[in-house]
């Protein structure tokens, strides 16, 4: 008997089946590997949405990681939102992260493994979202990702305008690092520097978070006090300036001061 088309080796099904009889899922091509900045789009207008970002991957079909989130009304601190979730070979994916205080998060969308990762042309990851607690009155609508989100190293120099009409300059090392064990980005201890102010002229950087494009730096002052830098740099690619920067002081001479300002990296 002739057959209209040649017979198949079992090789050649080996490339069409799962697993060519083995037991198991087919597995993702690509991977998540990054840091993510995910941009929330609430369906009710009249609600803002936190900031939310940091590092998620996948091994074969699991998702996991760790996003942070800011902004959130009821509370000044960056919730924590350990992750877990699946992702399909055709780019499914869905995962969901739970904060020590109850917040919930859920994320379902594709993610496109050949789209480059790069803002104003594309966004691998898409789809919905919701946040189900109080302190942000169970919100949801749509969502869309960007990885591979790095901060440029260098010496990030600027001036901060306080609320009180004072200015004072800030020079200060930034280098991103991570992920650590908990899947979370942070700069590296450095000294900053500070010209101009009437309470404060050094400081060491003692913490930080760096998730998404959002940078949140803490410095202990030379005067006992704290000084808190907050701000965005630009996504998708590496960025010599951290163009929105807010600040506030606690403790210390000029306690409870706060401003606005902008950081530019003059060296590498």
């Amino acid at each position: 008997m002739r057959y209209p088309f040649p017979l198949l080796s079992c090789a050649a099904l080996c490339a069409f089946a799962a697993g060519c009889g083995s037991s198991g899922s087919p597995t993702p091509t690509g991977t998540l590997t990054g840091n993510w900045n995910i941009a929330l789009l609430p369906s009710n207008s009249s609600q803002t949405a936190p900031q939310l970002g940091g590092y998620i991957t996948n091994t074969n079909n699991s998702v996991s990681g760790t996003l942070l989130m800011q902004g959130l009304a009821c509370t000044s601190s960056t919730v924590s939102l350990p992750i877990t979730g699946t992702l399909t070979p055709d780019g499914n994916i869905s995962f969901t992260g739970t904060s020590s205080g109850g917040l919930t998060l859920t994320i379902i969308g594709t993610y496109a493994f050949e789209l480059p990762r790069v803002p104003g042309i594309s966004y691998p990851l898409n789809g919905t979202y919701s946040i189900t607690d109080s302190c942000v009155s169970n919100q949801s609508g749509s969502m869309m990702g960007l990885a591979a989100i790095a901060l440029e190293p260098g010496t990030y120099t600027g001036t901060f305008q306080s609320s009180s009409g004072n200015t004072f300059g800030v020079s200060m090392p930034l280098a991103q690092s991570g992920p650590d064990a908990d899947g979370e980005y942070s700069v590296a201890p450095g000294m900053a520097t500070i010209t101009g102010s009437p309470c404060f002229s050094t400081g060491t950087i003692t913490s930080s978070n760096v998730f998404g494009g959002y940078v949140d730096v803490t410095v202990n002052l030379n005067n006992n006090g704290t000084l808190e830098i907050m701000g965005s740099h630009p996504a998708g690619v590496p960025g010599p300036y951290i163009p929105k920067e807010s600040y506030r002081v606690t403790g210390g001479t000029c306690a409870s001061d706060t401003g606005s300002g902008l950081l530019t990296r003059t060296t590498s």
